[in-house]
Parts: C-alpha cells; structure tokens; sequence
C-alpha cells in the first residue's frame, strides 16, 4: 500500500481536512491515487512530507 505522511505541528495554520480532500482531488489519475494520508506531530509552524512509501505496479 502506498503511504505519505506530514509532519504538521501546532502553529501550522493547517486544516487537515483541507489538506486530505485537495489530496485526494491532487492525487487522481496518479500512482498515489489510493496512498494514505497520515498525519504526525510536527513541531512549531512545521509542515513537511516525512517520508512515503509506493508500492511497485504491475
């Protein structure tokens, strides 16, 4: 299963909710199409891609 996560902390000024439907919106028609979308705890104003994993195709 492929897999993104953010790190967003407090001050971020971030709707999550936001975030995961432009996601989805963003991510159509792509190889991160099915990813999910997890949240962790950042720090500060942080807002960055921790990491992710994909899975191969076919």
């Amino acid at each position: 299963m492929s897999r993104v996560r953010l790190a967003v902390g407090p001050y971020a000024c971030v709707e999550r909710e936001a975030i995961r439907f432009s996601f989805e919106v963003a991510s159509e028609g792509t190889l991160l199409e099915k990813a999910a979308l997890e949240f962790l705890e950042g720090e500060t104003d942080q807002f960055i891609i921790k990491d992710f994993d994909m899975e191969e195709m076919a």
